[in-house]
């Protein structure tokens, strides 16, 4: 399938970090939204969106979200369904062939069509069980790598570095995933900021618990009343729309 990612510019990463919004995230979201719009337009009926949904199917997230389309995937729903059919009938025919095989029934045959039997139903069963990635799930992960790739470029301007020190916005998932993108001089400047954000963090808990004792309740409230939200983004990631 295509790639019709939207399109991403070092600008956007600057854009996103002055927000405090983890770019991964958003650029994970836009791309499945893209997704999303093309496959509203044509993907659903092509040959191609067919043959991988009837491969890997859709996660039961994506695959609810998808059904807003209602009718119009009768198509492909119907071709996934009779690919189902196929492989249930394989396997009915592999459980099957031993039983009715005359040289099954005959000894030594009936111990080696057995073992036979069972590795190529196991082979079956092996192919039909692997982990292949939704195709909604994967053109969201190719978005947030790429949005990695483009952070990890930008921070290796000191421009970036003093940006990103200002406004340390990547989740807990995605700054591991960018500790794999930077050379290790970088990942301890990341780990640094990151450290002094969660300190900073700590303290407004301190803070927040402090103002629950009766005696310093009237106090005025402060930024230590969202220390809970910026924790929770912190390590679940971007609340998207």
């Amino acid at each position: 399938m295509a790639n019709n990612g939207p399109p991403f510019y070092q600008s956007t990463i600057e854009k996103l970090l002055f927000e405090n919004r983890c770019p991964p995230c958003v650029y994970g979201e836009e791309s499945k939204k893209t997704y999303l719009k093309w496959f509203d337009i044509e993907y659903y009926n092509s040959v191609p969106t067919m043959l991988e949904v009837s491969k890997n199917g859709f996660c039961r997230q994506h695959g609810w979200q998808i059904s807003s389309l209602g009718n119009e995937l009768s198509t492909l729903n119907q071709f996934v369904a009779n690919i189902k059919l196929t492989e249930l009938k394989n396997i009915k025919a592999v459980l099957q062939s031993n039983k009715n095989g005359w040289l099954g029934q005959i000894w030594p045959f009936s111990v080696i069509f057995s073992k036979r039997s069972a590795n190529v139903f196991i082979n079956i069963l092996k192919r039909l069980r692997t982990a292949e990635k939704c195709p909604i799930c994967e053109t969201v992960e190719q978005g947030e790598q790429r949005a990695l790739t483009y952070l990890a470029s930008f921070l290796k301007e000191k421009k970036g570095q003093k940006i990103y020190r200002q406004s340390p916005a990547l989740c807990w998932r995605h700054l591991i995933g960018l500790f794999y993108e930077v050379p290790k001089e970088l990942t301890l400047l990341l780990t640094d900021i990151h450290i002094e954000q969660l300190q900073r963090l700590d303290s407004d808990f301190e803070e927040y618990f402090r103002k629950t004792d009766y005696r310093f309740a009237n106090e005025p409230k402060g930024e230590e009343q969202l220390a809970w939200l910026k924790s929770l983004r912190f390590y679940v990631g971007e609340r998207l729309k």
